[in-house]
């Protein structure tokens, strides 16, 4: 169950930069997978 206080970012393999992008932007090929970050304790929520 998703609650408001979570939210999705997408994490990269290569570089672990958190981004929204299917594609990461920062090292320009790593993909990325999607986590859910809660946003009251900053903890990661797996998915």
């Amino acid at each position: 169950m998703i609650h408001a206080d979570s939210i999705f970012r997408r994490v990269c393999e290569e570089c672990l930069s958190i981004t929204t992008e299917k594609h990461c932007p920062v090292c320009g090929h790593g993909q990325t997978r999607e986590i859910v970050i809660n946003v009251q304790s900053g903890k990661r929520i797996r998915k």
